[in-house]
């Protein structure tokens, strides 16, 4: 039996209905027969990113090849309508995943999972239609899972797994910019164990707070996503608070083995906007 991705979209109306709101979630894109991205090539998808640009939404994602090797795809839409246009944009000889999107100095990179070229690569969109992007640099050297980039007060920090049975979390910082120089940070690496150090999203922002995303792999891979509030983070110290569950697995359906992603891409005073994704067995 093999692992089946599914990207699910969500609605809600508060943090601590977000699992609740996975089970009648907003859109739900899987590569079952005649779906959106069924004609690409894939066997699943996985790590969603949206980005929205001149009104309209662009959700990134991992599309992983019937050969093995994962490609960043894109999907669009207009006003909320249904999403469409899928199309590959970024491909190399090695398997690329976790997309993240930053608009900085009025141009758009995004920063990928390429820890089988052993480097943290970053990528600059070459138009404003995000259809295609080329290679900018590496910003470090080394096998490194789920790279995950924020600013805080004028300096720059980069969380990522750093072993593959997911028990080590590096911290790096940048106090130029977000291209670097980038630096280890003094207190890294974290041995925190496999239940909280692999990234799983963007560092959150809420309530004038920040929270970093992980993925709880201590049973089996990312069976759930857990939220740390950042309580203290400069170039010498890191302090976060205790951890919480925020998705699980339900043991049924498209997210009966887990949940391993979370991205809040924008909310109002009344609802909250999401993408996650969720795996069973087939």
């Amino acid at each position: 039996m093999k692992d089946f991705f599914s990207i699910i979209g969500i609605k809600t109306t508060s943090l601590e209905k977000i699992q609740e709101s996975t089970t009648s979630p907003e859109f739900i894109i899987n590569l079952n027969k005649n779906n959106i991205f069924s004609k690409l090539g894939g066997f699943y998808v996985a790590d969603p990113f949206v980005y929205e640009i001149n009104d309209v939404e662009y959700l990134f994602c991992e599309l992983l090849l019937k050969n093995g090797k994962g490609v960043i795809a894109r999907v669009e839409r207009r006003k909320n309508k249904k999403w469409n246009n899928p199309i590959i944009v970024l491909e190399e000889s090695f398997h690329l995943s976790y997309p993240t999107i930053y608009n900085y100095k009025n141009s758009v990179y995004m920063l990928v999972e390429s820890a089988d070229d052993s480097k943290i690569r970053i990528y600059k969109a070459n138009d404003i239609s995000l259809k295609s992007w080329k290679f900018e640099k590496s910003l470090i050297k080394g096998k490194y899972y789920d790279p995950t980039i924020f600013e805080h007060r004028g300096n720059w920090f980069m969380f990522a797994c750093s072993k593959k049975d997911f028990s080590q979390l590096e911290l790096f910082y940048s106090t130029k910019d977000l291209l670097g120089p980038w630096k280890k940070h003094p207190e890294s690496p974290f041995n925190m164990g496999s239940s909280k150090s692999r990234p799983a999203g963007p560092v959150m922002e809420w309530n004038s707070k920040k929270f970093r995303l992980a993925q709880d792999c201590s049973v089996k891979y990312g069976q759930a996503v857990k939220i740390f509030e950042i309580k203290k983070i400069t170039k010498e110290h890191y302090r976060e608070g205790k951890g919480k569950i925020i998705l699980t697995n339900s043991n049924d359906g498209w997210n009966s083995q887990g949940m391993h992603h979370l991205q809040i891409y924008k909310h109002n005073k009344k609802n909250i906007y999401a993408v996650s994704d969720g795996y069973t067995k087939i």
